[in-house]
């Protein structure tokens, strides 16, 4: 790659982590989070940091909340992030708000190496972008700030659920002259496994589809000019679960199910066995027992081909490919940080998509793009962390050098390769978009 190209480029890490159970053990989870999170930042030297954080104040909010000015209190005083002499911070803490709290937060950071002019926000209400030069932290009650578009989802898209503080954060910010829509997301969890297990998609699935096409649809329209020119990143918690339903259905006999309901005939567990009649899965509402050692490198492989639910969008939804293991639900004993709970099936939940247009401003350098997990040796409560970093290309450099960025042909849709975005020679950057 020659200098000049390097220097349009702009180092971007964006990261997602839900973050509930850190706030409900701040004195013991905390310092390891944050240690994690220094490190990434010291070894892949970001100039643009994005974080967006889900269940901000943790699963207990109301009596946990006041445990978020202290954490950002020390966050901002580690040397390393002194370096970012510009921030953003949107904490959405204001549980009063019944209606519209969603419990969400969208860090920003900016390297003093980045001038005033090259980073731009956008101003939703005014409708324009300005050059951001500021240190600013906004907490309570979000709902007339004009830096973000903020909605938590209606009751509808989940009508036989409790309502839950579930919604998206977008904001949209200009890098070097390139337009990005950056939205931070939390999606419905499976409420029962029970429930999860019975079809394929589950019911579940179905109300994540909905929700997410309508976030995809305020995203578009809240385009400056053409919504199909937008280039948007949405990561957060999607609490994308695996297909129980082909899993048990692969792994066990279904003839030798044995269930056990109580006196109103409500199903209260399902035990799965296999040919040689041995126990597979005991399931109950909320505990997925699996005699498997459920370790992070065992399941990694056997998991993949069960997660689904990106295959039913008909959105061309991206993702470079992933090599870590499910994010979800992890102990949360610092003694055993690689083993997975017993109350869910391990599943990818926290994931970074993008669409078409915005994979098409990542550089193709293999060496500036990772699709990783953090912390995967710590304990990080019961999500770990999930960092995209990349370099995002200057819009000029297509026009004057007549460029487009490379790309590997090695991508995925419909569940089969396709060709490349455009015929250049082919680079080491391996897309996934599993439909």
């Amino acid at each position: 790659m020659n200098s000049k190209h390097s220097e349009s480029s702009t180092k971007v890490l964006l990261i997602t982590a839900n973050v509930g159970t850190i706030f409900e053990n701040l004195d013991v989870l905390m310092q390891p989070w944050l240690q994690e999170f220094t490190k990434k930042i010291l070894d892949l030297k970001p100039e643009f940091i994005a974080l967006h954080m889900q269940e901000i104040g943790g699963k207990n909010y109301k009596t946990s909340m006041q445990s978020v000015d202290p954490f950002f209190k020390k966050f901002l005083s580690i040397d390393v992030i002194q370096q970012y002499d510009k921030y953003l911070i949107v904490i959405d803490s204001d549980f009063t708000d019944d209606k519209n709290f969603t419990s969400l937060c969208n860090v920003y950071l900016i390297h003093k190496n980045l001038k005033d002019e090259q980073v731009q926000l956008y101003n939703f209400d005014e409708k324009y972008y300005f050059n951001y030069t500021s240190r600013q932290i906004f907490s309570g009650n979000l709902n007339n700030n004009h830096l973000i578009y903020k909605e938590r989802y209606m009751k509808s898209y989940f009508p036989d659920f409790q309502w839950s503080r579930k919604g998206f954060i977008q904001t949209k910010w200009r890098l070097k002259n390139q337009d990005i829509d950056l939205v931070n997301i939390h999606l419905f969890h499976d409420p029962s496994n029970l429930v999860a297990m019975t079809t394929t998609p589950s019911i579940y699935s179905s109300n994540r589809k909905r929700a997410l096409e309508y976030s995809i649809e305020k995203i578009k329209k809240n385009s400056l000019n053409d919504s199909e020119q937008s280039k948007f990143a949405i990561f957060g918690d999607f609490n994308f679960r695996l297909d129980l339903a082909a899993l048990i259905n692969d792994f066990s006999d279904k003839q030798k199910l044995v269930e056990f309901k109580d006196n109103n005939n409500k199903l209260l567990k399902v035990i799965c066995k296999d040919s040689d009649k041995n126990d597979v899965f005991t399931i109950e509402e909320k505990k997925f027992k699996w005699q498997y050692e459920s370790t992070i490198q065992n399941v990694k492989k056997q998991l993949l081909k069960y997660d689904i639910e990106l295959s039913l969008f008909e959105e061309g939804l991206y993702e470079v490919e992933r090599n870590f293991p499910p994010s979800y639900p992890f102990m949360e004993e610092t003694e055993q940080p690689d083993k997975y709970m017993e109350s869910r099936c391990p599943a990818w939940c926290d994931r970074i998509i993008m669409n078409k247009n915005f994979i098409k401003s990542i550089e193709s350098d293999s060496e500036c793009l990772e699709y990783e997990m953090i912390g995967e040796n710590i304990c990080m409560g019961d999500h770990k962390p999930i960092y995209l970093f990349f370099k995002l290309f200057e819009p000029k450099i297509q026009l004057n050098e007549k460029a487009e960025p490379k790309y590997n042909n090695r991508f995925l849709k419909n569940g089969s390769r396709f060709e490349s975005l455009n015929n250049n020679e082919e680079s080491c950057v391996n897309f996934n978009n599993p439909k």
